[in-house]
């Protein structure tokens, strides 16, 4: 079964396709299901910035038209990605309650309440260390916090955006910290996904780095979901059957999906 459970359209603000352009791939790529992530990263009044609002009044109805258009061809569910801000959580998770949601994933895309994209911002941070402490400081206080989510999305982004330059044994800062954090989550039968993504940065590895995905799994974790983060056609499935493919020889051998928010296992 492929699915692709991490997709943007033009309801980012960040994204160039609509959200029928990225059905009509995933059907051409012969995709099962899919579930649009579009952005909501909520931020304090004083902050003025609303590139990340999501319109929930107009995505609903445009995405429904859509989910009943092809439903004989695909299975289409209506998602977000929900953008952790300090001082924001309760709000969010009212913006979730508000909806008939089918699945939430919870990210950090802003340290301190800036950007992760903005210029310089990230080198202040002095070495690589100094950076991923505080990012993943900000990712489990913010998600010990907030309860109206199903996975933890792209666990370490801080690499996809990051000025130092990557290691193959990147992973292994603040470990320890991971794994308290992944313990946490699957406590709260939280999961995580993984994000092909990161296969198109120089890294050529998912988000998270697979051992991470592994020790998830060791630790018991069962909900995983998997997804490309496409924000443009040609990025819609990417990477995603190679990775499903190799999953059964990591000892993972099922996937989830949703509706409702409701978890449902699937073979792969």
């Amino acid at each position: 079964m492929l699915i692709d459970y991490h997709l943007h359209t033009t309801f980012s603000a960040d994204s160039i396709q609509t959200p029928r352009e990225a059905i009509e791939r995933a059907i051409e790529l012969g995709f099962d299901e899919i579930t649009v992530t579009d952005h909501m990263d909520l931020l304090p009044e004083d902050i003025h910035d609303e590139t990340h609002i999501l319109n929930a009044e107009k995505y609903f109805p445009a995405l429904e038209a859509l989910r009943d258009e092809y439903r004989a061809q695909i299975t289409v569910n209506i998602g977000a990605e929900i953008g952790l801000n300090r001082g924001m959580v309760e709000k969010s998770a009212e913006f979730v309650r508000s909806y008939h949601f089918d699945f939430i994933i919870a990210s950090l895309h802003r340290i301190n309440y800036q950007s992760m994209r903005t210029p310089g911002y990230l080198a202040s941070f002095g070495s690589k260390e100094n950076l991923y402490r505080a990012y993943y400081q900000n990712l489990g206080e913010l998600l010990d916090e907030f309860d109206e989510f199903d996975i933890c999305g792209h666990l370490d982004f801080i690499r996809r955006v990051m000025p130092f330059k990557y290691e193959p044994d990147d992973y292994f800062i603040e470990l320890e910290y991971i794994e308290s954090l992944l313990k946490r989550l699957i406590s709260r039968g939280k999961g995580i996904e993984i994000n092909t993504s990161g296969m198109r940065h120089p890294s050529h590895a998912t988000l998270p780095h697979l051992p991470i995905v592994m020790r998830y799994h060791e630790l018991g974790g069962e909900i995983l979901t998997i997804g490309a983060d496409s924000h443009r056609t040609d990025h819609v499935g990417w990477g995603l059957k190679e990775i499903t493919e190799l999953l059964p020889s990591m000892g993972i051998t099922k996937l989830t999906t949703f509706k409702k928010r409701k978890p449902t296992f699937v073979e792969i």
